[in-house]
């Protein structure tokens, strides 16, 4: 099963992989609850124009006009699903990425739980931190979660990927970042996430590599096997060196990555749009300031 790892230079924890899935169900299911096609539909039908091979706007009336209207809204929520909803939703002629329309909403719903919910489903996979300073900081809110029955109690295979015990780690120390990565992309640190090269004249022939197989080669065939040595070569560092080198070019990206207390509230995902934004009275003004560049009364 897969597994959300909170990662730190001397030791990590594990949450159950059924958890990220449960943050993700939430923020999506959130967002169609708000959005509440059935009964904002001419709204939403703004955004979602008829288009060859979808099921179009059903004009009423008609003598098929409920069936097709389900069909319609059916469609309509299930784009709001992060691999399904590229393209469905659009503004004069833009896409809304469905899927930060969907974090941001439920980051903007709730309080400090669900923003993580959201930060930790949109984050994980890109290495989303926390300063030493700030893990005590980052327990309290999964406390406040699992208060409010937002982050579920017990779960996983044991009390050793649960959320209790993710909390209870970052709360060991508060001299060491813990950095979040998912298993089925690459761990922290990663070479590549440190863009580290090995340095120059380094022979990159890999440990496993014949000798006499190596020899032979030409210099475009050893190219294919140069990615193992330099890997090794990564390898054979210091933890506490690939940490250094890994943080340093993490806190050099940027991105709201940085799971910290002063920008908590004013952090959101790619056009910082959310469901509130399109069921406001002033949507237009709203989405095109987010998608078109446009001000207020801006042409």
């Amino acid at each position: 099963m897969s597994r959300v790892y909170f990662h730190s230079p001397s030791g990590e924890a594990e949450l159950w992989g059924g958890e990220r899935a449960w943050l993700g169900c939430t923020c999506t299911h959130m967002a169609r609850g708000l959005l509440d096609v059935q009964n904002n539909h001419e709204r939403v039908h703004e955004l979602v124009p008829d288009r060859p091979g979808w099921e179009p706007y059903p004009a009423w009336p008609s003598p098929d006009y409920f069936a097709r209207f389900q069909q319609w809204r059916q469609s309509v929520e299930i784009s709001l699903s992060a691999s399904l909803g590229e393209g469905r939703l659009t503004w004069h002629g833009k896409p809304i990425d469905t899927f930060s329309l969907v974090l941001n909403t439920a980051a903007r719903a709730g309080g400090n739980a669900l923003k993580l919910a959201a930060r930790i489903h949109g984050q994980c996979e890109i290495h989303c931190y926390a300063e030493g300073a700030d893990r005590a900081w980052l327990a309290g809110i999964i406390d406040e979660g699992l208060e409010t029955g937002v982050f579920r109690r017990g779960t996983g295979h044991g009390r050793e990927e649960s959320w209790e015990h993710v909390a209870a780690f970052l709360r060991e120390r508060d001299d060491e970042p813990v950095v979040l990565s998912y298993s089925v992309c690459d761990q922290f640190p990663s070479r590549w996430e440190a863009g580290w090269e090995p340095p120059p004249g380094t022979d990159l022939r890999p440990s496993w590599a014949d000798p006499g197989d190596w020899a032979t080669m030409g210099a475009e065939e050893r190219e294919k096997y140069h990615q193992a040595g330099r890997d090794e070569c990564w390898g054979e560092l210091e933890t506490g060196e690939r940490w250094r080198i890994a943080m340093d070019a993490l806190r050099r990206k940027g991105g709201g990555l940085r799971l910290d207390p002063a920008g908590w509230g004013d952090f959101y995902f790619g056009h910082g749009l959310s469901v509130f934004d399109i069921l406001a009275a002033d949507f237009e003004e709203r989405l095109s300031a987010a998608l078109l560049g446009k001000e207020n009364g801006d042409e």
